[in-house]
């Protein structure tokens, strides 16, 4: 799933990805590249296709080079990168620039109720810095009261305002004051609204054209609560010009999306007479604007219509 600027296609202009026959992903090939240390630090990917050598080197930010056969390059997203030539090695210099402004975010309740040190601007994988992020973006007095806002939808009693407990170390937490109760440190809220809050802080302080990467967005939140969700994501890709990539299994989550959102949904599938996984968007599934009309994207969904019919 993408929700992305009307003017997102210029953020990934120098990089084609195409799905054919083959996988578009080789899982044992990514499991030995995409290390929790390197997957956010390539700088360059470089193919020597000749006579003498049929090895793909893929180089890391610590200018360490990984090997791998050519027979999983063949089938790796690295093979379809625009404008590689086939006959001469090729340098994707573009691959560097697009993943130098992707943020992984996992957010992590966890650790995100503990003290951390103030001024802090970047948010974590797992969400750790959340209470000095928040902060820093509380700074500005809009921003806390859209943030405020925001939080209010999700949770009862309504939210007057969110307030920082420093301790003598240095370090912040957050505490969220809840109409008619008063403060509720984050060692206390649940772990849907910590979630709730670094994706909060994940689209207030992403750099203009960069990318977030979210798996199951929907965790930790109650289902009626979802639609809030893909709310912030649409008009915030819409408004900071971000994109957002976000898996789901949530039924809730296709149904909160407005046309524009459902038309970038992507369906990954598998079935037993394909060796790999499917990859369709849901608008190029056969007969799916027709049926949707009917049944509604969510049934689709829960029934296990979009797989069979891909």
């Amino acid at each position: 799933m993408l929700f992305r600027s009307k003017d997102a296609a210029k953020l990934a202009h120098s990089v084609a990805i195409t799905v054919n026959s083959h996988p578009a992903v080789d899982t044992e090939c990514f499991k030995e590249i995409c290390t929790p240390d390197h997957n956010r630090r390539i700088l360059e990917a470089v193919r020597h296709n000749s006579s003498s050598s049929s090895q793909a080197t893929l180089r890391l930010g610590d200018r360490k080079a990984i090997g791998f056969d050519e027979r999983y390059f063949q089938k790796s997203l690295l093979r379809t990168v625009s404008g590689s030539g086939l006959r001469e090695p090729w340098r994707c210099s573009a691959w560097a620039h697009q993943f130098s402004d992707i943020q992984f975010l996992s957010p992590s309740p966890e650790h995100m109720r503990q003290y951390v040190p103030a001024g802090k601007h970047e948010l974590g994988e797992l969400g750790e810095n959340l209470s000095s992020v928040l902060q820093s973006i509380c700074e500005d007095t809009n921003h806390q009261d859209r943030i405020t806002e925001w939080i209010s939808q999700l949770v009862s009693p309504s939210i007057q305002e969110i307030v920082f407990d420093p301790n003598k170390q240095g370090e912040v937490l957050l505490a969220l004051v809840e109409d008619g109760i008063g403060p509720v440190s984050a060692k206390s809220l649940s772990d849907g609204t910590l979630r709730f809050l670094a994706l909060l802080a994940a689209v207030f302080s992403a750099p203009e054209g960069s990318i977030l990467v979210l798996e199951e967005i929907e965790n930790g939140l109650h289902p009626n609560r979802v639609h809030l969700l893909v709310e912030l994501f649409e008009q915030f890709a819409e408004y900071r010009n971000i994109q957002i990539i976000a898996t789901t299994h949530s039924p809730q989550v296709l149904l909160a999306l407005s046309d524009q959102g459902l038309s970038n949904a992507v369906l990954f599938a598998r079935n037993e007479d394909h060796p790999a996984t499917l990859v369709k968007r849901l608008n190029e599934i056969p007969y799916f604007n027709d049926v949707k009309e009917k049944a509604g994207v969510d049934e689709l969904f829960s029934t296990g219509w979009l797989e069979f019919a891909v």
